[in-house]
């Protein structure tokens, strides 16, 4: 549940995006999606997401250490988390009720400027590393999928040892500082626990 903060956060969200799809050139990408933040209730921890709700960063504001501390801090960042994917969500939404393309456009490339460039030994060494690549995404979505059937619990930890995310199968139950730290340990913290988010996200295998 929101607080009332958020909530006039997210739909001031919404009047902005309102008016930037309406300035917006059809077939052209919305300006100003590629990063979208969200605070928690208190408005000390902060996170960024991308269109698709995958973090991008997280920050300690200061004076996270009194206001939230090392025993409040990790659903501090859970609830930013969860708002930010809330805004991204309804951006999403518009953005679908108004056919607009949620990526700029692809710059087209013709195969027949791809083929000089590779023989017949390149070409064929490409093709097994896409193979390799294509087989190694396709392992990694099938335990996801094996642990969300599963509802197996488990803990996804940041590469720092500090921050850990707590699943139950594809969900994001929990999340809780890991090691003891300190109160200028903010940015170290910060930087964890988006790891930690990120490595927990199965868009990040797109």
């Amino acid at each position: 549940m929101i607080s009332a903060v958020q909530e006039k956060d997210a739909r001031r969200f919404w009047r902005n995006l309102e008016d930037a799809v309406a300035q917006t050139r059809p077939g052209q990408p919305v300006p100003g999606l590629s990063s979208i933040e969200g605070s928690d209730n208190s408005g000390t921890v902060y996170c960024v997401v991308d269109l698709g709700g995958d973090p991008i960063r997280v920050e300690l504001f200061n004076g996270w250490w009194d206001t939230v501390g090392p025993t409040r801090v990790g659903p501090a960042v859970l609830d930013a988390f969860r708002f930010a994917r809330e805004k991204a969500g309804l951006a999403s939404l518009l953005l679908r009720r108004h056919r607009l393309p949620r990526r700029g456009p692809r710059r087209r490339l013709e195969v027949a400027t791809l083929m000089p460039a590779f023989g017949a030994s390149d070409g064929a060494a490409e093709l097994r590393r896409s193979m390799v690549r294509a087989a190694d995404q396709a392992e990694a979505v099938l335990g996801l999928v094996e642990a969300s059937r599963g509802g197996r619990r488990r803990e996804v930890h940041g590469p720092r040892g500090l921050f850990s995310v707590t699943m139950d199968g594809w969900q994001i139950t929990s999340a809780a500082v890991i090691d003891r730290v300190r109160a200028d340990d903010g940015e170290a913290l910060a930087m964890d626990a988006c790891d930690a988010l990120l490595a927990a996200c199965p868009r990040k295998l797109r």
